[in-house]
This record gives C-alpha cells, structure tokens and sequence, in this order.
C-alpha cells in the first residue's frame, strides 16, 4: 500500500467520523427559548437545538404585564408580540411556572390573586401549558395532547388518542369519566389536570 492511499484512507475515515457526529447534531429536535435563565437554557442546548424557527417554545420567565396582555390576545411591547405571535402561528408554548411574576408574591390580596388566576386559565385555555422547571425536559421528551373541553368521556378519548402522545394534559374544570380513566390506565397514558 502507497503513502498516498494510506491518507486517502484515514481521510475517508475522519471524514466519516466528523459526519458522523454533525448527523448526531442535525438529529437533535429543535426548540426555541425566550428568557434569561441561562442555567435552564445550557441545560436544554444538551439535548436540543436552539432555533428561532422552531414549533415548540419554553418561555422561561413573563412579567405581569405580559401576562396579562397575552391572556387577553393584545400586547404593548417587543416581548408581548413575540409571545402572542407564538400563539398566533399555532406554536407549542411552555411557561415556567417559578418564571410568572405574580407568583413570586406571597401577600398577594385575595381578589388581585383571583384575577391572575382567571388571566392563567384564559392562557392555558390557548393550549399553552404552564410547567414547573424541573418538569421542562419531562414534558419536552413526552409528546403531550392538551384537552380543555368540560368532558372527557371514552368517545372524546379514542378520538384523541395518540400512541406517541403518552400525557394528555386536562384543565381543572375537565370531569373525567370512569370509563375514560379505565382507558387510560390500561394504554398507559397519564392525565394530568393543570
């Protein structure tokens, strides 16, 4: 064997191992972040790629402001159109739970609370799901089908049921039928009322 096909050959092989690595890369789902919590965001570029594009999104933090603006489909500045342009392009939006202002109050006069609580259920209503930080790469790994009708019954079930999509995720006035929890159970799909 030649010299040169000695380096032809280790250049195939390099050549193979750095492609192998980028296909590695180009495999990774692809996210988009809104926030600063960069320890929540180093943790994510781990197992996703970060990208503008992307059709899932984790909004680390939201101020009251934002907040409420987006529960009634308005904004008033750059990160309030940002948001309810997620909304409007049919994104999947995660909100970390600890990142909502108001809930870092804990005196919180009961009436001001209800209304955070009435503007939460207006943006959960939007399928947007509110998580808690730990949970973020739980329920980025779980495909999740997030139903908010009144009634969950065996028919509504079946028709939603998705063998990829393990979790379906429910609003608390959701009344689950007996029937419809047997069912679950025994495909093993969590139900989890938010």
């Amino acid at each position: 064997m030649s010299e040169q096909e000695l380096v032809d050959i280790i250049k195939k092989e390099v050549e193979k191992y750095l492609s192998g690595n980028k296909s590695d890369e180009n495999s990774k789902e692809k996210i988009n972040f809104y926030g600063t919590d960069l320890i929540l965001k180093q943790e994510l570029e781990k197992k996703f790629i970060i990208e503008e594009s992307a059709n899932r999104v984790i909004v680390s933090e939201i101020n009251i402001k934002n907040f409420v603006d987006l529960s009634l489909g308005t904004y008033s500045d750059e990160v309030g159109e940002k948001l309810l342009t997620y909304i409007l392009s049919g994104k999947e939006i995660f909100i970390v739970e600890e990142g909502i202002e108001y809930r870092n109050y804990t005196d919180i006069p009961k009436k001001l609370l209800k209304k955070y609580e009435f503007y939460e259920k207006e943006i959960l209503d939007y399928g947007i799901k509110i998580i808690k930080r730990v949970e973020v790469l739980e329920n980025l790994k779980e495909k999740n089908r997030y139903f908010s009708g009144k009634l969950l019954d065996l028919k509504t079930l079946r028709k939603n049921y998705d063998e990829n999509k393990k979790i379906i995720e429910l609003s608390k006035e959701t009344t689950i039928t007996d029937l419809a929890k047997e069912f679950a159970e025994t495909n093993g799909i969590k139900i989890i009322k938010r």
